[in-house]
């Protein structure tokens, strides 16, 4: 601190114990539309900020599309439009069972009234009709409305021919072919063709047989003749159709049948002469013949087959054992072998009698002898016959199955042949059921060309119209308002997109990070000589009612213990902050606090012009030396606001700022002082603000209604930061009165109630 430089008041100072150095907590209930939050905006969503935001501009798009509107509805000649009620039974008369002509499908089938919809729309139909009725000037040339673009602005189609012609001659337009007449002609059809499509409508009526046919003319007669002429000329055309299909029906299938005759006769002759080449009379009752012969060879081999093995077993037992059935069962043998058996008994017998010579044993030996003989004789025999036996069924089975393998050869020889054959002859049956049945579909289609081909019945006939179908001016300026609103609202969204600026509480603070601390209206107080002091004397003021707010925030914002020292600044020059400053004094100064408010603005001092105070030694002098004692003024009811001025010293101010003795002075203040407030110049292009945050508790940005954007806010807040200051909150000022005078009208509400009642109002 420098020495011999005390700090005095040159006039009375309010005196009294400032031990106590607490900030005074302030708690402001704000009126409606006065909260912090209030501003050029109301606080709601997206789309309700960007329509108030563009009010005006909506409300000018709305106004000129509703002149646009009236304008075209003008421009439009009167038309009418003629109604026709149909009713399609298109289900033909079932003469025969063979189906329907033209390819239709069921009745049921979405597909056949679609069909019969496009028909209507058709061109050949609708050429049909301005050919009969000689609609191609009409259709070219419609009527004019009541006011034309063309009645006031030249003809483009002169101006496009003029450019054309200017082009040619310059030589950077090249001259296409020229059309032909013919050329000419199709494309006067197409466009007249097409005129008619856009007036005809046609209206379904669903889950109905029935559609309604509409057409637009510009008189109420001629919509109607138009409309009912079209609906015969469909009728008309529908029948003729059908015939065309029958007849076309007809002669593709005689030529189908010439071909199918000409086809089975080629089959039938090559099927004769491979008969007469192969020698083949009948193949299918050959082949049953040699069927069944090949059976009967089967059966007869498996006999034989049989026989041969039981003669075969026979011979063999006989082979092995000497015996066989045949013996066994043999008559002559077995009586043979008893004969045989009684002798030899009877020999035995007479052999204990008499001896073996004894001549009746001898003759008796003889005829034993005999029978024997005459026994293996027969046996003999009788193997002989099972020998020729099995050689019989062994010849019977190979003649058997050599008749077999010829029948077989012969068979499969047969099939050969047929395989061919067979061929043809399907060839053959193919070829003539084809025939066949194209002759029978050629005898229905006879009888169905002339059936119904479904009727057309018109249900309601058109009739002249009584109103006008077009234009219709209140449809016509209700889309003209809402098209204009949508086009308004499509440039405001487009124009906020590419516009950052920070019009609204909300976008500042998330620009910034910090809070809105208050919103100041437009005033004529923020300019001229003597502003403070005139705001000093209208507390009740809607300026003054904001400041309280602003600054009740403030301290919220703050909170206790934070410090008493508060420097307002600003982006740019003219933005209210050396007002504030003033405004934010006067409120403390008339809550009894002691308050110093400083003019750190050197470059442009505005505080003693505003107060009507001196400012010949002042903040610059004592900090340049050139006063030992600064220039300290006292204003106020109560001497308790004391202002010290920027004075006359023109030495650099960032140096003086920055030098031993403002921090000297700012500690001296800050022990004398409940509050010290600082109006500092402007942020942008000085660093004296930099300086003097770096000194102070807490700093205000006061921001005007000028162009913000968002990244010149977020640059003066780095910048604060970055110096060591705290920035505590934006300051919004200037803002236009419409938009804060719900506050006033509440606050004023509250002075007239306590003016009747009798009380004073007060700060």
């Amino acid at each position: 601190m420098r020495s011999g430089n005390p700090i005095t008041i040159r006039t009375a100072s309010r005196s009294g114990d400032f031990s106590s150095r607490d900030p005074l907590i302030i708690t402001a209930t704000a009126a409606p539309g006065t909260a912090d939050t209030s501003g050029t905006q109301p606080r709601q969503g997206g789309l309700g900020r960007l329509l108030w935001r563009y009010k005006w501009p909506l409300l000018l798009s709305g106004l000129l599309g509703i002149l646009l509107a009236y304008a075209f509805t003008l421009s439009r000649a009167a038309s009418y439009q003629a109604e026709s009620t149909l009713r399609l039974e298109l289900e033909p008369t079932r003469v025969v069972e063979f189906g329907r002509l033209g390819g239709n499908e069921p009745p049921e089938a979405l597909d056949l009234l679609q069909t019969e919809y496009e028909l209507l729309k058709s061109r050949a139909l609708a050429r049909q009709v301005v050919a009969q009725m000689q609609l191609e000037d009409m259709l070219l040339n419609p009527p004019q409305g009541r006011w034309s673009p063309g009645d006031y602005l030249p003809d483009t189609g002169v101006l496009l021919q003029q450019g054309e012609q200017y082009l040619q001659d310059k030589g950077l337009l090249s001259v296409g072919p020229v059309q032909t007449g013919a050329a000419v002609a199709g494309s006067r059809e197409l466009r007249v063709l097409e005129a008619f499509g856009r007036h005809l409508y046609i209206q379904p009526i669903e889950q109905s047989r029935l559609v309604k046919v509409f057409f637009e003319a510009p008189t109420p007669e001629l919509a109607a003749d138009i409309t009912n002429t079209l609906v015969q000329t469909y009728i008309g055309m529908r029948g003729m159709n059908f015939s065309e299909a029958g007849g076309y029906a007809k002669d593709y299938l005689q030529q189908e049948l010439d071909k199918a005759r000409q086809a089975l006769t080629d089959a039938e002759q090559r099927l004769v002469n491979y008969a007469r080449e192969r020698n083949i009379l009948n193949l299918d009752d050959k082949q049953t013949v040699n069927i069944q012969k090949l059976n009967d060879l089967n059966q007869a081999l498996v006999d034989a087959e049989r026989r041969r093995v039981q003669a075969e077993n026979r011979y063999q037992q006989l082979q092995a054992s000497g015996s066989a059935q045949e013996l066994i069962n043999n008559p002559t043998l077995q009586a043979m072998k008893t004969s045989l058996a009684t002798m030899e008994a009877d020999y035995q017998q007479k052999l204990a009698l008499f001896k073996p010579a004894y001549p009746d044993m001898q003759l008796l030996r003889s005829q034993i002898d005999d029978m024997r003989r005459t026994l293996g004789r027969e046996s003999a025999n009788v193997g002989k016959a099972l020998q020729a036996e099995l050689a019989s069924a062994q010849g019977e089975e190979q003649t058997l199955r050599g008749r077999l393998e010829k029948l077989n050869q012969d068979m499969l020889a047969t099939q050969d042949r047929s395989v061919e054959y067979n061929t043809i002859q399907r060839e053959v049956d193919t070829n003539r059921k084809l025939y066949e049945s194209l002759l029978q579909r050629q005898q229905e289609v006879s009888v169905a060309s002339g059936a119904n081909p479904g009727v057309v019945r018109v249900i309601d006939p058109a009739v002249p119209p009584l109103e006008p179908f077009s234009p219709k001016l209140p449809l016509n300026l209700l889309i003209g308002l809402l098209g204009g609103l949508f086009a308004g609202l499509i440039w405001a969204w487009l124009r906020q997109g590419t516009d950052d600026g920070l019009r609204d509480n909300d976008s500042l603070e998330q620009a910034s990070g910090v809070p809105v601390l208050g919103v100041i209206p437009r005033s004529g107080l923020f300019s001229g000589s003597g502003a403070g002091m005139a705001a000093l004397s209208q507390p009740d003021s809607q300026l003054a009612e904001a400041y309280r707010i602003s600054f009740a925030n403030l301290k919220a914002r703050l909170g206790k213990n934070r410090g008493n020292t508060l420097l307002l600044t600003s982006l740019v020059p003219d933005e209210g902050k050396s007002t504030s400053a003033i405004h934010f004094a006067q409120l403390c100064a008339a809550m009894r606090y002691s308050v110093l408010l400083v003019d750190a603005d050197m470059r442009r001092p505005s505080l003693h012009r505003r107060l009507e105070l001196e400012n010949r030694v002042g903040l610059s002098d004592y900090l340049d030396n050139s006063s030992n004692v600064p220039n300290i003024h006292a204003v106020g009811p109560d001497n308790n606001l004391h202002i010290l001025t920027a004075g006359s010293a023109m030495r650099d101010p960032v140096a003086l700022l920055s030098s031993k003795h403002m921090q000297a002075l700012m500690q001296i203040a800050a022990k004398r002082y409940h509050y010290i407030i600082i109006d500092a110049p402007p942020l942008k292009g000085f660093a004296d603000p930099l300086v003097l945050a770096a000194m102070t508790d807490a700093t205000v940005l006061a921001l005007g209604p000028g162009s913000r954007r968002s990244h010149q806010l977020l640059a003066a807040v780095q910048q604060i930061e970055r110096a060591g200051g705290h920035l505590a909150g934006i300051l919004r000022t200037k803002v236009r009165k419409s938009d804060a005078l719900a506050g006033q009208a509440y606050y004023d509400s509250y002075r007239r109630r306590d003016k009747r009642e009798g009380f004073a109002t007060g700060a």
